[in-house]
């Protein structure tokens, strides 16, 4: 069996089995070294582990100042840095690269091995890709906010610095299936299937999105995917491989079922692959892939609701283990905001939904309540599970931990609502105008859906302000637990000697290489198809009139865009008019050709400022000067708007944007 050695003693334990056999065994003890520091095996996994926890707390500050901007936009007093548009960006990346995929990781490094039986393969290596990773996410990061950034969620980084991350997750990738494909115990516990699956999708994905192969909206086809499937495919099959694992080990019980383990994995690559275009809907792109993501998007809840189910039964007639562990208690939690996310995706993914919440804050609050709520909760409790097994000390203080979880729950919830309730607010008033023939969606009669806004936006700042203090209560309760908590046992990894003899050996490849066929019918959808459409690349008169801002040449138009773009102006501004009521009075409607030439396409998915398709065709907007006033101080010719000041930009740069925005007629 596997051999667990500590500080104090050599203990011996089962890895986890399924369906009436016990996780397990009361421990064997024998003596042993407290100084064999030098081979343990979870070192990396402990060093992602620190460096994941400083990415919650510096990511939920900058989401904290962030949103703060949106209520007093002078907050930072012009600091271009942390301007708002630039500032979400880091806000959400930071979480994403920096706290949920390194802890993540070091949940799959640190159970993978225990569960095949073997040692982590290129452990060494993993030490140093920690700090790739990290440093790659810092660039990143860096790089947004000194005005370096993309235009689209998630894919902001310069080209440069996402192919660090690719080469770091093919690292992990490697260590992760090489042990796999070596372990000893000849059975496949279900977290080795999501933790495969997640480690070879994450590069692929990285690799598909950034691909230059297409502009507009073959392009957001590709970045939809991309921001969908990066969270499903990649954090929620991680997160899911990480509480198979540890509740019932934590609990001492088997798992439930093998078969609804099975279940909720094939659901997860075959429902969840396709749901990307849901952050499209009524976009000029393919109604059909649109009609697919919405059907998938309605039964992408299974793989959600087959782990809370199996776990659930689990756990029964052990439910005190809630109450007595710390980590559970973060597990469960989790569960409860997951399903919630599992209600609202596909709520708000319907079409009927979409013609009122689509583009406001809500699908913002969807992507918050999985980032920062539940997968955050599964994360944090492999990390206090995790910490005192590879540092052998003891959690400095469990109110610490109880107050971490009770804020962020607080916190995220919160935040949710905000956006959730101000979406839905914001959707009714555009469409009230326009059904009135009073339209509140362009210049100075926005106003009349900034003010009612502001209530909602407080609301969100109260929400991420609570997460923020969790966070760094977090951080505080880590750092003073790894240097200096009370000494406890220390976990080695031995490799089995004796496991699954006789015992016929599952096969690993299959599983893996039937989910990456799925997965890769779900890629050719986003990336293939597009070149097939050819309205995608046959520009109109309006796109003809755009290429002058085409990212290969060299004029004002083409430098205003790529500062439209690194401003993150596509944080707060769409460019795109729906088939839909609510847009009536933005223009005509868009259509593929449009964008035929938009490289970074900007179309957005979020309208918290007015929609900018046709700026230019409207009144009030010819006068440059009066434009550039405007960039310079918003609030002096509008008191109530929450655009922050550009007036970092030179005079050249201030000419170039205002050259672009004439563009959009």
């Amino acid at each position: 069996m596997g051999l667990w050695s500590s500080d104090a003693a050599a203990i011996s334990c089962r890895v986890p089995e399924i369906e009436g056999r016990a996780l397990t065994e009361e421990p064997e003890v024998s003596e042993s070294s407290n100084s064999d520091s030098g081979s343990r095996g979870d070192s990396a996994a402990k060093l992602y582990l620190v460096l994941s926890g400083i990415w919650l707390a510096v990511g939920a500050v900058i989401g904290f100042l962030a949103a703060a901007q949106l209520i007093y936009p002078d907050l930072l007093g012009g600091l271009s840095f942390l301007a708002y548009g630039r500032a979400q960006s880091m806000f959400l990346d930071a979480i994403l690269y920096g706290w949920l995929s390194m802890a993540l990781t070091a949940a799959a490094i640190y159970v993978v091995p225990r569960l095949c039986g073997t040692s982590l393969v290129a452990e060494a290596a993993l030490k140093g890709n920690a700090l790739l990773w990290f440093l790659g996410t810092l660039a990143g990061i860096c790089a947004i906010g000194a005005g370096f950034g993309g235009g689209q969620q998630f894919l902001e980084f310069p080209i440069y610095i996402a192919a660090v991350l690719v080469i770091s997750s093919l690292v992990t990738a490697a260590a992760v299936v090489g042990t796999i494909l070596k372990r000893a115990e000849p059975q496949i516990y279900p977290s080795l299937w999501y933790f495969g699956l997640a480690v070879i999708a994450l590069p692929i994905m990285i690799v598909a999105a950034n691909l230059p192969i297409y502009a507009g909206v073959g392009q957001s086809t590709q970045a939809n995917f991309y921001a969908q499937n990066v969270a499903g495919l990649w954090l929620l099959a991680a997160g899911i491989g990480a509480v198979y694992y540890f509740i019932p080990k934590i609990a001492g019980a088997p798992l439930y079922s093998r078969r609804i383990a099975m279940v909720g994995f094939w659901s997860l690559v075959i429902f969840w692959v396709f749901t990307g275009q849901i952050r499209g809907i009524f976009g000029p792109g393919q109604e059909s892939l649109q009609s697919i993501a919405i059907a998938f998007s309605i039964v992408s809840a299974i793989p959600v609701w087959t782990v809370l189910s199996n776990l659930s039964r689990s756990l029964k007639g052990r439910w005190g283990t809630v109450g007595r562990s710390v980590p559970v208690r973060f597990f469960v939690a989790g569960g409860g905001l997951l399903f919630l996310y599992s209600l609202m995706m596909p709520l708000g993914a319907l079409r009927s939904s979409q013609q009122i919440v689509g583009l406001t804050d809500f699908l913002l609050g969807n992507t918050e309540l999985l980032l920062i709520g539940g997968l955050s909760c599964w994360a944090a409790g492999s990390v206090y599970e995790v910490i005192p097994r590879v540092t052998g000390r003891q959690w400095v203080s469990t109110s610490l931990a109880n107050w971490h979880l009770g804020l962020t729950v607080v916190g995220v919830v919160t935040l949710a609502a905000g956006a959730w309730v101000g979406g839905a607010v914001t959707g009714f008033i555009w469409q009230a105008g326009a059904t009135n023939a009073k339209p509140v969606v362009t210049g100075s009669a926005w106003q009349g859906v900034a003010e009612p806004l502001r209530w909602f936006s407080t609301m969100r700042v109260v929400g991420i302000a609570i997460v923020a203090v969790a966070a760094l209560v977090f951080l505080t309760n880590l750092v003073r637990t790894v240097m200096g908590g009370e000494l406890g046992a220390r976990e080695r990894l031995v490799p089995f000697d004796d496991a699954g003899e006789g015992e016929k050996r599952e096969s690993a490849p299959a599983v893996l290489v039937a989910s990456a066929v799925i997965f890769g019918l779900g890629l050719w959808l986003a990336v293939s198809l597009p070149v097939a459409n050819e309205s995608f690349t046959t520009p109109t008169k309006l796109g003809n009139e755009r290429q002058v801002a085409a990212p290969n040449l060299d004029t004002p138009e083409a430098k205003g865009r790529l500062i439209y773009a690194r401003e993150g102006c596509w944080n707060c501004h769409t460019q795109v008019v729906r088939p839909v009521e609510a847009d009536a009075y933005l223009g005509a409607v868009s259509v593929p050709g449009d964008y035929a030439f938009d490289d970074p396409q900007m179309m957005g998915t979020r309208r918290i400022g007015p929609d900018l398709t046709h700026f230019a065709g409207r009144d009030g907007t010819k006068d440059a000067d009066a434009l550039i006033a405007h960039l310079k101080d918003p609030h002096e010719t509008a008191d109530w708007s929450v655009m922050p000041s550009y007036s970092h930009l030179s005079d050249e740069e201030m000419q170039n944007l205002v050259s672009y925005l004439s563009t959009l007629k």
